[in-house]
């Protein structure tokens, strides 16, 4: 599956360094991951509540199943998803 990107905020350097770095690689036969600058698109993070940034939210069959906020290594976002996803 591919990635979305949806721009980056640009105070954001912890979501460059973490979140893009090695966990899509390793999930993107599993889920899509998307990213959003909040700041650029507030219309589209606040249906789904996303107030805080870095938040992760995982939606299976377009409903959430789990949120998470927060920076994190790829590692943590890798174990997160997979146990969340079970």
């Amino acid at each position: 599956m591919q990635s979305a990107d949806l721009g980056s905020a640009t105070d954001c350097g912890k979501c460059h360094q973490r979140l893009y770095a090695g966990a899509p690689l390793e999930l993107e036969r599993r889920v899509r991951l998307a990213k959003l600058d909040t700041q650029a698109h507030p219309q589209v993070a606040a249906p789904d509540g996303i107030r805080g940034i870095p938040t992760m939210v995982l939606f299976q069959s377009e409903r959430e199943v789990a949120r998470n906020s927060g920076a994190k290594g790829a590692a943590d976002i890798v174990r997160w998803v997979r146990i969340a996803a079970a």
